[in-house]
């Protein structure tokens, strides 16, 4: 449910979405979009309904949205795209329904992440380069 939420938030941004995924029993980015200023964006999506809590990237073997972790063969929204992490941008978005908020960051290179305050910040992504 969280993916969808994002997904219309972002649309309404002029984002388009490229691939969503669509099931359980695949392991990958949730999202990839291209942004109103052509640039490919992939998508980790996290949502709780906890009150107070925020959702967190997994730390297995190899952790969420790095590079490694984008490039993975078994990563199937990368992979039917023909994207690797040199071809996108990243970004992961927390919603907790709980308390109506979501947090969001952004990372050109996948070793920093940039937390993002406004929406504003989404319809212009130059300030990450």
């Amino acid at each position: 449910m969280a993916e969808s939420v994002v997904e219309l938030m972002l649309d309404g941004l002029g984002w388009h979405v490229l691939w969503h995924f669509a099931g359980p029993g695949l392991h990958g980015v949730d999202l990839v979009f291209l942004t109103a200023d052509n640039r490919v964006v992939a998508v980790e999506v996290k949502g709780t309904l906890v009150s107070g809590r925020m959702a967190r990237l997994s730390r297995r073997e190899v952790e969420q949205m790095t590079a490694a972790w984008l490039d993975d063969p078994a990563n199937p929204g990368m992979a039917e795209l023909g994207l690797d992490s040199a071809d996108v941008y990243g970004a992961v978005v927390v919603v907790n329904f709980a308390d109506l908020i979501w947090r969001c960051a952004l990372t050109a290179d996948f070793a920093v992440l940039h937390p993002v305050g406004t929406l504003d910040q989404l319809a212009d992504l130059t300030w990450l380069t």
